[in-house]
């Protein structure tokens, strides 16, 4: 004889294939819109374990920041202490004008994952927008050091180049070779960025700027 399920067991069969679908989709999903509405569903759910709601949180939070909204992001990244969520949460202080906070908070990046090019890069750009783009110089190094691919270190270090090129003290004759020598810099820097990166829209900006095409 067959027994069919009854509708109350249907329901939560059904209900519970839809929260893992959605633990799953905030877990793995690429897609940031889908994670954050993923993550938001899952936060709501009654009787989530109290130790799965840091890494849910962080995860929409870091889904936030690739969507440009930073101020929820800060919200769900508040407690970050992992790499991947403290480099976010940098960039989201970073694009809300808190730069000495997205500063602490690459430093961190840095000493927990010192071989990672792209926090190094960060930190690089967190000083150009301090208007202490020359204390930067060394991060940009170091960046394109350990990843020789990363066409937005060579960006940034060629905007490093080009603020320091056009500072009013380079007016001097005395220091106008090196004003030159700095452009020049700035110069194949952008186009090493651009050979790696052909559409990278800064490094185009930049060498407009010096009065160069592609």
């Amino acid at each position: 004889m067959l027994a069919f399920m009854s509708p109350t067991v249907a329901q939560e069969a059904s209900q519970k294939e839809q929260r893992l679908k959605a633990f799953l989709t905030c877990r793995d999903s690429e897609d940031p819109a889908k994670v954050v509405e993923a993550c938001t569903d899952v936060l709501g759910t009654k009787g989530l374990p109290e130790e799965m709601r840091p890494f849910i949180k962080e995860r929409r939070g870091s889904a936030h920041v690739q969507l440009k909204e930073y101020r929820q992001g800060l919200i769900d990244l508040a407690n970050a202490k992992n790499p991947r969520e403290l480099y976010d949460r940098a960039i989201a202080y970073l694009e809300t004008g808190a730069y000495d906070d997205a500063l602490t908070d690459a430093d961190a990046v840095v000493h927990l994952m010192p071989q990672l090019a792209a926090a190094y890069n960060l930190k690089a750009w967190i000083c150009v927008k301090m208007g202490e783009g020359e204390k930067g110089l060394a991060d940009a190094n170091r960046a394109i050091e350990l990843e020789p691919s990363l066409a937005a270190a060579y960006d940034t270090r060629a905007y490093i180049y080009e603020k320091m090129a056009r500072d009013p003290k380079y007016i001097d004759p005395v220091l106008m070779f090196e004003a030159a020598k700095l452009a020049i810099s700035a110069i194949k820097d952008y186009r090493k960025a651009m050979e790696l990166k052909p559409d990278l829209q800064e490094s185009i900006d930049g060498l407009h700027r010096m009065g160069l095409d592609k």
